[in-house]
């Protein structure tokens, strides 16, 4: 019934209350007692983070804590109405950008002499451009690994205008772990974050980089002992062992990006372009002309199912006996086995996790020869670092899931921030498709939450977005 209202409203509540001799709607609220997501008014807050950390993971929330498998720290920005709120609870106007606004200037509105000369003042503040609207928030969540009670918790957000540069993303991100380290309601309570999750922003990965890649994994550590030996993997994290995750789902629309390039790509020094991938295709028999050449048609790059499609049938493509006999089409067959051993691991549910951890080794040591061979010509370096980074991850995380527990599952589906984006897609069914503001989607963040918890007890009741399903 609670799912009801929130997604359909006091109106069909009120009906189907009435039609089925179901609760009220004024009973349903009065027993949810759901948490509050505190905003960030300007630049994030150590209090801001605590708080909400001990509002979705204090003893009254029915958080679990016997688990001690870790967390993926993901982050990712949705669209918002650029309007700013008045928060009773923080007396402070929320929805301004946290690059340029000054918490000053926003906040204590009712200890301010005349509070109608600060809004006429933040009013000119914004006319002038000092701080501006957020036109994006960004969201900061933690899902654990595991086989339960694994979606995601979001414990900030901030409205951003993107002009934040990549050492002041560092400095939130830094206090969002020392925030879960020092809270009692954090890791000594629930366990400790494994890796920080985004896509493909430069800014972003040029601060994770920044903080993922600081020390070398020592030889006298537990964590050693298990991966220290395997060759080539790149033994740098970051404090307490945190690694760098990308979005798998963004580097395969990626992958396919690369492949319709009107330039082409290089492979092991033969130059391939999306022309002879078509005629290749063509070779398959098994797609229609129209089918075919949509794959091509950049017009959707969003689109996860045509991108993992693409991927897919290059890589069955190059497994033509026609085809991978021929010594001139090598280049290409090398370029099936680079597609098909990263876009495998998260799409055949059948593959074992050691399979998938095989798979994924040797997509890592062909990126990096063919890299080293042909350079940006291959792929772009930030591809490259992103899907390595991945790859890196996944290696990471089954080692320290083996050092909690050898008989806990992992499962590499929950790297990526995927279960962020399916939050905002829950936050849109809420909002009736539209962008609410900064402080509706806090408002909204509980409900949401308890809606995805219904989801998890009952996965049939649920629709995937269509562009965040592989199957479209």
């Amino acid at each position: 019934m609670s799912k009801i209202v929130m997604v359909g409203g006091i109106r069909l509540g009120f009906a189907v209350a009435k039609a089925l001799n179901l609760p009220s709607v004024s009973a349903i609220r009065s027993r949810l007692n759901l948490p509050h997501l505190r905003p960030s008014i300007g630049f994030p807050t150590k209090t801001e983070v605590m708080t909400n950390i001990e509002s979705f993971f204090g003893p009254n929330t029915g958080k679990s804590s016997h688990s001690r498998t870790g967390f993926s720290l993901m982050i990712d920005e949705i669209a918002v109405e650029s309007r700013l709120r008045y928060d009773i609870q923080q007396d402070a106007i929320v929805g301004a950008c946290r690059e340029h606004v000054r918490t000053k200037y926003v906040g204590g509105l009712s200890d301010k002499e005349n509070p109608l000369d600060t809004l006429l003042d933040i009013q000119a503040k914004l006319n002038s451009g000092e701080f501006h609207r957020a036109a994006e928030s960004t969201m900061a969540a933690l899902a654990r690994f595991g086989d339960s009670d694994y979606n995601p918790v979001i414990i900030l957000a901030s409205g951003t205008c993107k002009a934040e540069k990549a050492i002041d993303q560092l400095r939130w991100i830094e206090l969002i772990f020392q925030s879960w380290k020092e809270s009692p309601f954090g890791e000594s309570l629930h366990g400790p974050i494994w890796s920080v999750t985004t896509d493909g922003d430069a800014k972003r990965r040029l601060a994770l980089f920044q903080l993922c890649m600081k020390i070398k994994l020592s030889p006298t550590s537990d964590l050693y002992r298990l991966i220290g030996h395997l060759p080539l993997l790149n033994l740098f994290c970051g404090p307490s062992f945190i690694t760098h995750d990308g979005d798998y789902k963004h580097i395969e629309k990626r992958l396919a990006s690369a492949m319709r390039s009107r330039s082409g790509i290089l492979v092991n020094g033969a130059h391939i372009t999306p022309k002879m991938l078509v005629n290749y295709l063509r070779c398959s028999g098994d797609l229609s002309e129209s089918r075919l050449l949509s794959f091509f048609d950049g017009t959707d790059p969003q689109n996860v199912p045509k991108a993992n499609s693409l991927l897919n049938h290059l890589y069955m493509a190059s497994w033509l006996p026609s085809l991978s006999s021929r010594p001139e089409n090598k280049p290409f067959t090398l370029l099936g086995e680079v597609l098909g051993s990263f876009v495998h691991p998260f799409t055949v549910p059948s593959m074992s996790l050691s399979k998938q951890v095989t798979s994924l080794s040797k997509c890592g040591h062909l990126l990096y020869s063919l890299y080293h061979i042909d350079g940006a010509k291959f792929l772009p370096g930030q591809l490259i670092y992103d899907m390595e980074a991945t790859i890196k991850n996944v290696v990471f995380c089954i080692a320290k899931t083996q050092l909690v527990d050898t008989t806990l599952p992992f499962y590499v589906l929950q790297s990526g921030t995927d279960r962020l984006e399916g939050r905002f897609g829950t936050y849109r069914t809420i909002t009736s498709d539209r962008n609410g503001d900064l402080l509706q989607m806090c408002e909204h963040a509980a409900g949401a939450q308890q809606i995805d918890q219904i989801y998890l007890a009952h996965p049939d009741w649920n629709r995937t977005p269509y562009r965040l399903s592989l199957d479209g």
